[in-house]
């Protein structure tokens, strides 16, 4: 079984606790993080007062009778107040004020629960079976929503005393082992480089459940624990229904991104979730088990495992993340392929070449190279798909020294798979790519030079400066003593938008920039005006002396 959280984090805040949760402060932010940030101790009782409308809420919609809320409910939920007792959830993101991991934990319980209402569980089994299974899983899934985010929180933080020994969160609960040191000093240090295990929830379990609640989730039935517990890793299990991990994973998304809007609002910009990275991977998970298109290995699928590492087809698996995330409604997911590659790297998801992010490979079946990004840990994406596909050979292709300026060359060259063809720009596209090289008389380009642009761009300019050579009025570009226009009309017919067109030639250092840095030029040559981008001269070899337009008559930059 394959475990997939994994949290990073660099700061830390601290705030004082209330009735009403306060929001973060910025006054712990440039404390030692080896020194840990100065941790006080809330009572269970305390915490469970401070949050008495979250309690409301969450008996209104368990409803059952006040005396089964009691027994049932509350039995674990002051247990878990007792076991977290105050941590914050974050150093610095989504409730990390002192008590924020038990609030945290409410949250996603209630929402979890509410989810209950509108699932059937065990759909083949009979109406008796199923009326008498659906309290056990809402039970379950109160549980697992109340316990999900153990897990990041484990995974980064660890409590110390003193004298310099650290709480064991699978030895006992945390109020328990603060007990020990009355009066005494303790400290929150926040690691930067997270463990991978991923079953610290497990290790809580039972001190957060009590055994007679187990004893009745299991009661006349061997589906509700397994499936609650496979919840709690996040993944699937073969034979259970995943139906609550689904509505679990959704009840946490809700609850974090509620926060992060708030969090958004008090600072005055957008902040991404630190779950972001943690959704990624469950995402991918889901596609590589679900999707035709994401099956390892197989033609133009998404992933490709080798024998130097497991490889995301990138910016193309970002638009199936994206759309994959609106369908499961899995709320906070950004859209932007930048803002995902950033979230993976932060969170230490993946592996860097000398270059950054991006990788090229050259799978088989494939005409060209392709950019992706290699997996820091596969096994969480692929589980089971690690045992039953094949291993390729290695795929990787060197990272080349990037020379000054990206060289544009009229001969074909191998283009990546249209599909992979982004619609925005990543600023991460200049790392990790070769430059866009090759001479036109003397010699082929090489076979990664045109990777530095997407095909479709370097298409365009391909078919342009063939016809300026061959002398092609024509859908031909234009030699000027600024640069070589290439007219607006070849991206639009090409169906290439000429903002993202103009985006990646000013990241390869390509683009002649305009008036105020306008990237588009307008100039009128033999009696008309025509409009384009402007490629620098040194950035084209292989066309010889050609003669110039001179500057024209210049009608204005424009974007």
């Amino acid at each position: 079984m394959a475990f997939i959280f994994k949290r990073g984090v660099a700061r830390a805040d601290d705030e004082t606790s209330g009735k009403r949760m306060p929001q973060p402060s910025e006054a712990a932010a440039g404390e030692n993080m080896a020194a840990g940030v100065p941790f006080a101790p809330i009572k269970a009782s305390k915490l469970i007062e401070a949050n008495g409308e979250a309690l409301r809420r969450l008996k209104l919609c368990y409803g059952r009778e006040d005396g089964q809320f009691e027994s049932e409910i509350m039995t674990v939920i002051a247990r878990y107040a007792n076991y977290v007792n105050g941590l914050p959830a974050t150093a610095d993101n989504y409730f990390s004020w002192p008590g924020g991991l038990f609030r945290l934990g409410l949250e996603c319980a209630f929402f979890a629960l509410q989810s209950t209402d509108a699932q059937i569980f065990e759909g083949r089994a009979s109406i008796t079976k199923r009326r008498g299974l659906e309290p056990r899983w809402r039970l379950a899934a109160l549980i697992a929503g109340l316990c999900i985010e153990l897990q990041p929180l484990l995974n980064i933080a660890k409590v110390t005393a003193q004298d310099g020994s650290c709480w064991q969160p699978c030895s006992l609960p945390l109020s328990d082992w603060l007990e020990r040191y009355p009066g005494g000093h303790c400290h929150i240090v926040w690691s930067e480089r997270p463990r991978l295990d991923g079953i610290q929830n497990f290790y809580a379990l039972p001190l957060i459940v009590p055994a007679t609640a187990i004893e009745y989730l299991g009661a006349d039935n061997s589906v509700v624990i397994p499936a609650m517990l496979a919840a709690l890793a996040r993944l699937p299990l073969p034979g259970c229904p995943d139906t609550l991990t689904t509505l679990v994973r959704k009840a946490a998304a809700c609850a974090i991104s509620k926060d992060i809007r708030r969090l958004s609002a008090a600072r005055g910009g957008t902040a991404i979730g630190e779950n972001v990275a943690r959704l990624l991977i469950d995402c991918m998970h889901d596609l590589v088990h679900s999707s035709a298109t994401w099956l390892p290995n197989s033609g133009k699928s998404r992933v490709w495992h080798a024998q130097d590492g497991t490889f995301v087809a990138w910016p193309g698996a970002a638009h199936d993340l994206s759309a994959y995330a609106d369908r499961e409604r899995l709320y906070g997911m950004p859209r932007d392929p930048d803002e995902m590659l950033a979230a993976l790297d932060k969170q230490h998801w993946l592996v860097q070449n000398e270059a950054g992010c991006i990788w090229h490979i050259e799978p088989p079946g494939c005409s060209g190279p392709i950019e992706s990004i290699k997996l820091a840990a596969p096994e969480f994406v692929l589980v089971n798909q690690l045992v039953t596909c094949s291993v390729l050979s290695p795929i990787a292709l060197s990272t080349l020294d990037e020379a000054p300026h990206a060289q544009c060359s009229i001969e074909e060259c191998p283009q990546a798979p249209q599909e992979n063809a982004p619609s925005t720009a990543p600023s991460q596209r200049s790392k990790g790519l070769s430059a866009f090289s090759g001479q036109l008389a003397e010699r082929m380009p090489d076979r990664h030079s045109c990777m530095r642009l997407p095909a479709a761009v370097a298409s365009v300019i391909r078919s342009a400066l063939r016809n300026l050579a061959t002398g092609s009025a024509a859908g031909g570009a234009h030699a000027l003593d600024i640069g070589i226009l290439i007219p607006l009309p070849l991206f639009r017919s090409a169906k290439v938008d000429v903002r993202f067109a103009a985006r990646c030639l000013a990241e390869v250092g390509m683009l002649v920039p305009g008036e105020g840095d306008a990237p588009v030029h307008t100039r009128v040559l033999e009696g008309a005006e025509l409009q384009g981008l402007v490629l620098k001269t040194d950035a084209v070899t292989g066309l010889g002396p050609l003669d110039t337009a001179g500057g024209g008559s210049d009608a204005g930059a424009q974007t």
